[in-house]
């Protein structure tokens, strides 16, 4: 937590002046890949703007005080805007950044959702900004701000099995269903979010002109993300890529074997590969 004072020396007014706290979060591992989610209201006090790297799910936040219940004095909170580096920083220096209570979003950022943190706004290379305004005839003010870490607490990586694996998984117009359980008890209450890949081999897969292929390539043919109920079995349509769309059409063999691999929520570890049969149309 910061304090900021700001007085007059002869004790006359200070005059017009706006307050910003700027952040360029650049959280790593790459600040082109941050993503941003402001939470709380201003009217609350528990407004907060924060940046989080899109994999590792950790970041950055900043605050302050929003009225003089919460320390202001002779001040008022005037808005926040988040957008990208360095658009926003150009702004400031330049014509001036807006900013609104409810706040601004600049630059476009698109909104995507995102496995753990719901609805943000990016990726890419985040910054935000929130602004005081003083009051020009006081000879004294004072403005809080707060800046801290931020860790996001990722889903429990839970086995997914799928069951049965030796019946054959029909793959036809744009899905192959797949069922899965989830093992946490319903007790807990904490739902299994796994990504479901469905591999096969590329020499299993030849089209009907021959063409030549690398016999241990293993290709994409579906995918999905699976949110399962603790303690249920449900069916989850792994919906077929591009270039298992492709496969569908033109492959020569009708039956082929291939893995199904669960991942967990991000994609980044492999909880589970079993084998499995495919029929493709």
């Amino acid at each position: 937590m910061t304090h900021y004072t700001f007085r007059t020396s002869n004790g006359g007014p200070i005059g017009p002046l706006r307050f910003l706290q700027y952040l360029d979060e650049d959280v790593p591992p790459s600040a082109g890949n941050d993503v941003f989610i402001p939470g709380g209201t201003a009217s609350n006090g528990d407004l907060s703007l924060f940046t989080f790297d899109n994999t590792e799910v950790f970041g950055v936040r900043h605050s302050g005080a929003f009225g003089p219940q919460f320390g202001l004095q002779n001040s008022v909170f005037a808005g926040w805007a988040g957008g990208q580096f360095p658009l926003m920083r150009d702004r400031i220096t330049g014509a001036g950044q807006s900013v609104r209570v409810q706040g601004v979003i600049s630059d476009g950022l698109p909104v995507v959702t995102h496995p753990q943190l719901g609805t943000v706004f990016g990726p890419t290379d985040i910054t935000s900004m929130l602004a005081w305004d003083i009051d020009p005839n006081a000879s004294s003010a004072e403005i809080i701000t707060t800046l801290g870490g931020e860790e996001v607490a990722l889903p429990p990586v839970i086995p997914v099995p799928i069951s049965p694996a030796t019946t054959p998984i029909r793959c036809k117009r744009a899905a192959c269903p797949v069922s899965v359980t989830c093992n946490l008890p319903a007790a807990e209450g904490v739902m299994c979010t796994n990504q479901i890949n469905l591999l096969v081999r590329q020499r299993d897969v030849r089209s009907s002109d021959n063409a030549l292929v690398r016999a241990s390539r293993q290709i994409k043919l579906a995918a999905s993300v699976a949110n399962t109920p603790p303690g249920q079995t449900v069916n989850v349509r792994v919906r077929l890529t591009p270039r298992g769309r492709k496969i569908a059409r033109t492959s020569t063999k009708r039956r082929v074997r291939g893995t199904i691999e669960i991942r967990d929520s991000i994609g980044t570890t492999i909880i589970s590969a079993t084998s499995v049969r495919i029929r493709l149309r």
